[in-house]
């Protein structure tokens, strides 16, 4: 699946579902896949519309995390670090 080069993307975020829906296009919804904790809205030749994610919170805290532990892997000085590891001022 790609995405068009050209989108004018919408996102926004239901808080009380914890849903993040990311509008890709303006095609007309055919039938929709299940991918992980997204939920993909088709057209009918396959192009992706709507991408919802489902418990957002819990995916985007998954992705940080993940990003976090490639930046210490690769040895970036945009290391996280937590409050207890902070030198006394």
């Amino acid at each position: 699946m790609s995405l068009p080069r050209d989108v004018d993307m919408k996102i926004s975020y239901d808080r009380e579902v914890d849903v993040l829906t990311l509008e890709i296009s303006d095609g007309d919804i055919d039938h929709a896949e299940e991918a992980g904790p997204m939920l993909i809205h088709l057209t009918e030749d396959n192009r992706p519309v709507l991408i919802e994610i489902l418990d957002a919170s819990v995916f985007l805290a998954s992705l940080t995390k993940i990003s976090a532990r490639a930046a210490q892997q690769r040895g970036s000085g945009n290391r996280i670090v937590s409050t207890a590891e902070r030198a006394p001022a």
